[in-house]
């Protein structure tokens, strides 16, 4: 046998941290990041729709209607990432911009519907 042609043992990949697999118990945090992001994205998504879809009368535009409904999907998956993932600094991140952003924009609508009733 000639000398050096063994090769070394390879050592087995770390059990968890940032070079683990992403597991499906682990997408909730990243998930509610995403909606947090389709949140902040949504006045370009709507502005793509035709203009008789985008809401500009009486009522709040699209925009406005749409931002509660994907914030509040994206706190109520990162509440369920919280109860099933064992790293839940993403669920946590993802429950306060996404709290943050239904806070700002139930007060725009508040503030809307009293400049409007005036």
């Amino acid at each position: 046998m000639s000398v050096g042609t063994e090769s070394a043992p390879v050592p087995p990949p770390p059990p968890g941290g940032e070079y683990s697999t992403v597991s499906p118990g682990s997408v909730w945090g990243m998930i509610s990041l995403a909606c947090f992001t389709a949140s902040m994205a949504a006045s370009r998504l709507v502005s793509l729709l035709p203009a008789h879809l985008q809401g500009r009368t009486m009522m709040p535009p699209l925009v406005i209607r749409i931002i509660p409904a994907i914030t509040l999907a994206g706190i109520l998956l990162g509440l369920i990432g919280l109860k099933r993932e064992r790293q839940r600094t993403l669920s946590r991140l993802g429950i306060a911009l996404n709290g943050i952003v239904l806070a700002l924009v139930t007060a725009f609508m508040i503030g809307f519907w009293w400049v409007r009733l005036r």
